[in-house]
């Protein structure tokens, strides 16, 4: 999320200084503003800075106590090409997959219907699906960020002279485009994301003492601990209501020394559980 910044910061340099070329036009107090600040393009800098700053404090809560954007990630790879979706991608099973691994296939429709019905049973502060945005990819940055620029520069003037703008309005297209975005060294993962992020116990702890009415409207939706790797790991559960399954097409067997009797277990283990999950091995060697 973090690691956007500083590029947020220089896409959104331009539409501040427009905004600024246009301010400092018409009002004294800009034009003074801008010249302590060393002129048109130090001015421009430094308040792109200050107002990207500002989105990432108050979505991701920085200095406090607060937080808007808590959010809880699912990762898939995305593929064009007929073989990898049939036998998956191979630096994804050398990355991931160890001695013996799988590739669960979803349904896409479906697990996003799933999700969407997820977010209208609890509070989520924001939802979205979609695909990671690489930085290696200049047309996808400036399509996916345009959103973005315009809503900065209608609300740039407003921060400038309003005691408590609101800058809540950028909050879904910030969060959307900082949620999404990775090194271009993943780029051929083709990745996509689901993001959720459940309104947060402290939030709720205060529209309990402020408004008991809304709050009533507020399902809680559990965060739960798990142990992975070296410590603890918060997660939240989606579409576990009971009578439920995931929309699971398949499920590839990772390349192996074992691959035929892996998917012999595995199939074993659906059929005690009474799963009709169609299971396939991958034909991708390892080496």
């Amino acid at each position: 999320m973090f690691q956007l910044k500083s590029k947020l910061i220089e896409t959104a340099r331009p539409s501040v200084r427009k905004v600024l070329e246009e301010l400092i036009s018409k009002n004294v107090g800009a034009r003074t503003r801008t010249e302590q600040l060393g002129g048109l393009d130090a001015a421009s800098a430094s308040e792109a800075q200050i107002l990207i700053d500002t989105l990432y404090n108050v979505s991701f809560g920085e200095r406090r106590a607060i937080k808007f954007f808590e959010p809880y990630i699912i990762s898939f790879c995305g593929h064009n090409d007929d073989y990898e979706r049939k036998n998956g991608l191979l630096s994804q099973w050398r990355a991931y997959s160890g001695q013996i691994g799988f590739s669960v296939v979803f349904n896409t429709k479906a697990l996003c219907d799933v999700i969407f019905k997820e977010v209208e049973e609890f509070a989520y502060s924001a939802c979205h699906v979609g695909d990671v945005i690489y930085d290696g990819n200049v047309d996808m940055l400036q399509e996916e960020f345009g959103a973005l620029l315009v809503a900065l520069e209608d609300l740039y003037p407003k921060v400038m002279y309003e005691k408590d703008p609101n800058i809540m309005e950028l909050f879904l297209p910030f969060v959307s485009c900082t949620s999404r975005f990775k090194h271009r060294g993943f780029f051929e993962e083709s990745e996509v994301r689901a993001v959720l992020s459940p309104v947060s116990e402290e939030w709720r702890r205060r529209v309990k003492n402020e408004n008991p009415e809304e709050y009533e409207k507020i399902a809680d939706k559990k965060i739960k601990p798990v142990k992975f790797r070296h410590g603890f790991s918060p997660y939240i559960e989606i579409g576990c209501a009971e009578g439920e399954r995931l929309p699971i097409e398949r499920i590839i067997v990772g390349p192996s020394l074992v691959s035929e009797n892996t998917k012999a277990k595995l199939q074993a283990f659906l059929e005690l559980r009474g799963l009709k999950i169609e299971v396939s091995i991958s034909e991708t060697p390892l080496c």
